[in-house]
């Protein structure tokens, strides 16, 4: 796993070096995908040098990109590849955007790589190993006030969920982020400097390694109807989920959306 784990931040890193090289560029073209989702040059080179790096040292190894799609060959071993989470912050000149790799060996989700290629700053989990911020070993931190601060994410199919939630918690929470970009949000909630994340039928590939790290961190993930989530597969589409600190902040979020 180890050597799993260089790869996928090696090419988490080139992909960053592409990005950071096409950002704010005013000639960069984008490119409208459908349901509020659009895609430029930088997204797909940089997902190219990620496959590449991949394919390199794991040539048997499928992967899901959501650029590429599914690769044609098919494995036990898949990476999960978001080579820019954030692209409409990207669009805009606005510095909150990832590289996201996660990994399914022998059908179980084993790693998790979150890099913010401006910052250089790397956030990764191995499971059953913990996660880390950089080199130091994350862990659940208590709130940060009485009330809470919560991350926002709603899939491009249902936007409408985003408003429906934020309406219900608006007054309950102290801070509400929607960041564009869900690794973001699951950077910050590792790094402790938000509470929760809600998420409602949100596209998986930008959620898988989050859901690893936050695993390793002690964290508690829960549908919206209290049953424990964990992605035992790949799944296109997530169901509504909740990732926070412990049980009382699960309920206390479960209280404000029923």
């Amino acid at each position: 796993m180890v050597e799993e784990l260089d790869v996928a931040i090696k090419a988490c890193k080139a992909a960053g070096e592409v990005l950071k090289k096409h950002f704010r560029d005013a000639a960069l073209q984008f490119t409208d995908k459908g349901n509020q989702n659009i895609v430029s040059e930088a997204d797909l080179k940089a997902d190219k040098v990620i496959i590449k790096t991949l394919n390199e040292s794991f040539p048997d190894y499928a992967y899901y990109s959501e650029e590429d799609g599914f690769s044609k060959n098919s494995s036990e071993n898949m990476w999960i590849i978001d080579p820019l989470d954030g692209t409409n912050n990207f669009a805009l000149g606005i510095s909150m955007f990832n590289v996201s790799i996660a990994l399914f060996k022998n059908n179980i989700l084993t790693l998790g790589v979150i890099y913010d290629p401006l910052l250089d700053d790397l956030v990764y989990a191995i499971n059953g190993k913990g996660a880390f911020h950089n080199e130091t070993k994350l862990t659940s931190r208590p709130k940060l006030t009485d009330k809470q601060t919560v991350g926002i994410i709603t899939g491009y199919a249902n936007s409408n969920n985003q408003y429906k939630v934020m309406d219900k918690v608006a007054s309950k929470v102290r801070r509400q982020f929607v960041n564009w970009a869900p690794t973001v949000d699951f950077k910050l909630l590792a790094e402790g400097k938000i509470d929760s994340i809600i998420s409602t039928e949100a596209e998986s590939e930008d959620h898988i390694a989050g859901l690893l790290i936050a695993k390793e961190i002690g964290l508690v993930l829960k549908t919206f109807d209290g049953a424990d989530f964990y992605p035992d597969k790949f799944e296109r589409v997530l169901p509504n989920i909740i990732i926070t600190k412990n049980l009382e902040t699960f309920k206390e979020i479960k209280e404000m959306l029923d």
